[in-house]
């Protein structure tokens, strides 16, 4: 399931990329995504942003991965969660340094907030996590930076 899910939103990546290029976008490249819940969301496939910059990945899988992140900018979402219940995020980052991260908001609430360690460096991977309690349906997803010095590839929500 995680395989289809990773090319399937390659597919997606694609898709924007050629619209953007043929000058058939929204105008800032992105495409609205729907991202079932549970999935892998790749951090690159936002639905909005602020700030942050996407770059080639030195992660397994390869890819992209969201990077260049300051204090204040954000990352939005659009997903679909299947049934209300409990699910694992897993949030695969990055630190040079170590950083205090950043907040998840879930339709404009705070569900969870992450410190990120020292990884080793910028494209030194580790999987942080938390279980958050979710409600059905379509809702917006944002991670909001209240710290520098950190990258992310991915968010893997996972049922409990």
């Amino acid at each position: 399931d995680h395989m289809k899910m990773w090319f399937r939103n390659r597919m997606d990546w694609l898709d924007r990329e050629i619209g953007y290029l043929t000058g058939n976008s929204d105008g800032d490249g992105q495409s609205p995504i729907t991202h079932a819940v549970p999935g892998l969301i790749q951090a690159e496939d936002f639905s909005a942003m602020e700030g942050i910059q996407v770059e080639n990945t030195g992660d397994a899988g390869g890819g992209s991965n969201v990077g260049y992140i300051s204090a204040g900018d954000w990352l939005e979402y659009t997903i679909d969660v299947s049934s209300a219940g409990s699910y694992l995020f897993e949030y695969r980052v990055a630190s040079s340094g170590g950083t205090n991260g950043f907040e998840v908001l879930v339709d404009g609430i705070q569900v969870d907030s992450q410190s990120i360690s020292d990884t080793g460096g910028w494209q030194s991977w580790v999987i942080i996590s938390a279980v958050l309690e979710l409600s059905a349906g379509n809702q917006v997803l944002r991670l909001n930076a209240v710290d520098d010095s950190w990258n992310i590839n991915w968010i893997d929500v996972t049922t409990q």
